[in-house]
C-alpha cells in the first residue's frame, strides 16, 4: 500500500539540504513533523538521518490513519496513545511496506535494527508532542497543575512502553589481521586476483585505503574533491570539509555528517592519489568539468550505488570478505586507533583524556562524543577477554592439579 505521505529534499540558497514531509493528497508540508525535524536538525544530524526519521513518522501517520486515530486530538488531550495502540504500532513497524507494495501486497519483515530505529524515532516524536502540551500548562492554576501531572505521567509511559531492543546475535566486528591483509592484496591494482575492471582498479584501491587508514564515512569519501588532497606539499594531507554554501553538489544521497578535519597523508598514498588523478581519472569523459575526486564510468561523481557495488563485488568474489562493507572498515579503523591510543597511554606518552580527544577528532566526532567507544566495542571485548584469561592463567597450575585429581577420583569410583 502506498504511503499517504512522501519526502522531498529541499536545497536551500545556502547549499544546505533538508528533507521535508509532504501530504500526498494535497502536496502540502506536514507542519508538526517538519517542525520536529527542524529541532532535530539543530543537534547536527545529517539530512540522510533526518530523512530516515521522517520515513518512520510517515509510517506512524499511516498507522494512525488505518486505525482511525486522530493524532492531534489524542496528544492534545495530554494522554497520547493507549497501551493497546502502542502494542499494535510495534507490530506494524515490523512490516516492510516498500517490499509489500512491490510484491503486490505480500508482507515481509524488516530487520530488527530497522524496527528499533522506527520505534525509537516514533517514541521521540510522541514525547515531543506531549512536551509541547506540557509547555502550555500553568502550574499556578489547580486545573493546569492536574493536567501537568497527567501529561508527565503519559510522557513517562510512552518512554517505558515504546521500547524496542535489538535482538541480533552478532555484533558488528572489525576485520581481523588475515582479512585486512587479504583485502589489501586482492584490491592492489597489479593483483592477478583483482575482481575489478582495469580502468577502475586504482580508484577502488584508493577508496579502500582511505576508508581503512582514515575511517571516513561514505558521504565524506564521496564528497572529497581533488583540491581536498594536497599531495604537492612537503607534508601531504587530506581534508574533510563541510561546505554549506556550496552549490556544486546536488546529490541527495550523500552528506558530510559532522566535523571538518585535516589529516596527514603518507608519501606513498599521496603518490598513488596523484597517479590516479593524472591517469585513470583524467581518461574519464567530462573529468575536467567536476571537482570531485572519485568519479563513475561516465565521468560524473561516484554515488552511493557505485560505492556499494565495490563491496558487493568483493563480498561475492572473495569468500573471506563475506561481511565486508564501507562502514565495517570504519569500525576496523576505530579498533586500530583505540589499540594504538591505549598503547600510548600505557607507555605514558599521552593521557587517557587526550587519547579520547584525539580519536574523536580523527573520527569527526565532537570532543564530548562517546561514539569512539561504541565503535571500538569489538576491541574492548577482546581486551576484556584477554584480561579474563590472564587472571585465570594465574591459577592454571592449581586447576590442572585439581582436574587431574578429579579424573583419578572419577575413574576409581566408576
Amino acid at each position: 500500500m502506498e504511503s499517504r505521505y512522501f519526502i522531498q529534499t529541499i536545497s536551500h540558497a545556502t547549499g544546505e539540504k533538508s528533507p521535508m514531509l509532504f501530504v500526498r493528497a494535497t502536496g502540502l508540508p506536514d507542519t508538526l513533523a517538519n517542525e520536529w525535524k527542524l529541532e532535530r536538525r539543530a543537534v547536527t544530524r545529517s539530512h540522510m538521518t533526518l530523512r530516515q526519521e521522517l520515513l518512520a513518522i510517515a509510517l506512524f501517520y499511516d498507522f494512525a490513519a488505518e486505525h482511525r486515530i486522530d493524532l492531534r486530538a489524542t496528544f492534545a488531550s495530554g494522554k497520547g496513545l493507549s497501551s493497546v495502540s502502542i502494542a499494535m504500532l510495534q507490530e506494524a513497524c515490523w512490516i516492510n511496506r516498500n517490499r509489500a507494495a512491490i510484491s503486490g501486497g505480500s508482507e515481509t519483515a524488516v530487520t530488527d535494527r530497522v524496527h528499533k530505529f522506527r520505534i525509537d524515532t516514533i517514541r521521540k516524536f510522541c514525547t515531543w508532542l506531549l512536551n509541547r502540551e506540557l509547555e502550555c500548562c500553568n502550574v499556578r492554576k489547580p486545573v493546569s497543575s492536574r493536567r501537568t501531572a497527567l501529561v508527565i505521567y503519559h510522557a513517562a509511559r510512552h518512554e517505558k512502553q515504546m521500547r524496542a531492543f535489538s535482538t541480533e546475535s552478532h555484533r558488528r566486528r572489525s576485520l581481523n589481521d588475515e582479512q585486512i591483509a587479504y583485502l589489501l592484496d586482492v584490491t592492489a591494482p597489479q593483483s592477478e586476483c583483482n575482481p575489478f575492471q582495469r580502468r577502475f582498479r586504482l580508484r577502488n584501491y584508493l577508496i579502500i585505503l582511505i576508508l581503512f587508514h582514515f575511517g571516513l564515512r561514505r558521504g565524506e569519501l564521496l564528497l572529497l574533491m581533488t583540491a581536498d588532497v594536497d599531495y604537492r606539499a612537503r607534508n601531504p594531507c587530506i581534508a574533510v570539509r563541510r561546505l554549506p554554501d556550496s552549490n556544486i553538489d546536488r546529490r541527495d544521497d550523500v552528506a558530510v555528517k559532522t566535523r571538518e578535519r585535516r589529516m596527514p597523508l603518507s608519501d606513498s598514498v599521496a603518490y598513488l592519489i596523484r597517479i590516479y588523478i593524472r591517469t585513470e581519472r583524467a581518461r574519464l569523459p567530462r573529468a575536467t568539468k567536476t571537482p570531485f575526486l572519485f568519479l563513475g564510468a561516465d565521468g560524473t561523481p561516484l554515488g552511493t550505488d557505485g560505492f556499494q557495488n565495490i563491496f558487493e563485488v568483493l563480498r561475492r568474489r572473495v569468500p573471506i570478505l563475506a561481511g565486508l562493507s564501507g562502514h565495517l572498515l570504519r569500525h576496523t579503523w576505530a579498533d586500530g586507533m583505540r589499540a594504538k591510543a591505549e598503547q600510548c597511554v600505557k607507555d605514558g606518552t599521552i593521557t587517557r583524556e587526550l587519547a579520547g580527544l584525539t580519536i574523536n577528532f580523527l573520527g569527526g566526532w565532537t570532543p564530548q562524543s562517546s561514539m569512539s567507544v561504541r565503535y571500538s566495542q569489538a576491541w574492548i571485548e577482546s581486551l576484556a577477554n584477554d584480561f579474563h584469561l590472564d587472571i585465570m592463567a594465574k591459577n592454571e597450575q592449581r586447576l590442572r592439579e585439581v582436574a587431574a585429581a578429579a579424573s583419578v577420583f572419577g575413574s576409581g569410583t566408576s
